[in-house]
């Protein structure tokens, strides 16, 4: 009996251990208070071992604050000016080439300049969402798939994102939590600590003292996947950016399917109680933060 208590510890040493190599943040911090209140949600929030838990956390220096285009038309705007906006590029681009500035090319390399790729990270960072989520999938693709200029412009989408302006944190809040949300809160931190696809994370403490991190989802990325993802997919396959090989039509519906789970928060809210206690034994080890799931 000894000497199996002794293999399981060890085992546990060597999962614990491959965490940390995975992701050493994760192993390095404790997941404290989560919550899921609809579109405004408490999630997991990385706490470290310093008073100051906001101080290990930091948006990427590329992120700015700018408004989600949260309505169908305002979205499909965003998509029509960048596949204008590509055109242009390109025109603009075989222009330089032909006068001199440059060898011709076939169109596919014409359309990757460098304008054109600013024009896709910059839209991409602006309307988040499915797009920027399948721009991300993308970015880890083998070089022998996807241009490997168009993958290194496209890495920029996968370490940064845009975060909302505080004026539309406040209106997503207020629509779920009402207007007098801040009453829940001792604290609440303006500005987020981190900024992905579908959702920020604030710091913020209830009034039990907890500390939580507070989960936003943009509004309008739940009612855009679809469109989100076949309007960036038209305009990739219409410039012939990626081989015949690639099965993007497979991608697109994988990531359709996915991004519809993902901006479920009370599945993630479901899944976060079931591997707690899952885990419960291994508490030593792994830490797996405790689901607020009432209305503050």
């Amino acid at each position: 009996m000894e000497h199996q208590e002794k293999l399981k510890k060890q085992e546990a040493e060597t999962s614990r251990k491959q965490v940390t190599e995975k992701s050493p943040q994760m192993a390095a911090s404790k997941l404290v208070a989560t919550a899921t209140l609809g579109q405004a949600a408490a999630i997991p929030k990385q706490v470290s071992a310093s008073p100051n838990p906001k101080s290990k956390q930091k948006l990427s220096e590329s992120s700015k604050q700018r408004k989600v285009p949260s309505s169908r038309i305002g979205r499909m705007v965003s998509f029509g000016s960048l596949a204008a906006g590509l055109g242009l590029g390109t025109a603009t681009e075989y222009a330089k080439r032909t006068f001199g500035f440059g060898q011709t090319s076939d169109a596919s390399t014409l359309f990757l300049n460098q304008n054109n790729l600013d024009r896709i990270v910059d839209t991409l960072c602006k309307v988040r969402g499915a797009a920027l989520k399948l721009g991300q999938l993308l970015s880890i693709q083998d070089d022998s798939i996807i241009n490997p200029q168009l993958a290194k412009a496209l890495e920029r989408v996968r370490k940064s994102a845009d975060f909302m302006p505080n004026w539309q944190v406040e209106q997503v809040m207020s629509g779920e939590l009402g207007q007098n949300w801040r009453d829940h809160f001792i604290a609440f931190e303006e500005k987020p600590f981190a900024a992905a696809s579908i959702g920020q994370v604030h710091w913020g403490k209830i009034l039990d003292g907890r500390e939580v991190a507070v989960k936003i989802q943009y509004p309008g990325v739940a009612r855009g996947i679809e469109s989100d993802i076949d309007n960036l997919g038209g305009i990739m396959k219409l410039w012939n950016v990626f081989p015949r090989g690639m099965f993007l039509e497979n991608l697109m519906r994988v990531a359709k399917r996915e991004l519809a789970w993902e901006v479920d928060y009370k599945r993630e809210a479901d899944c976060t109680r079931t591997f707690r206690a899952l885990l419960a034994p291994y508490s030593d080890y792994y830490y797996v933060p405790e689901v607020i799931g009432e209305r503050l």
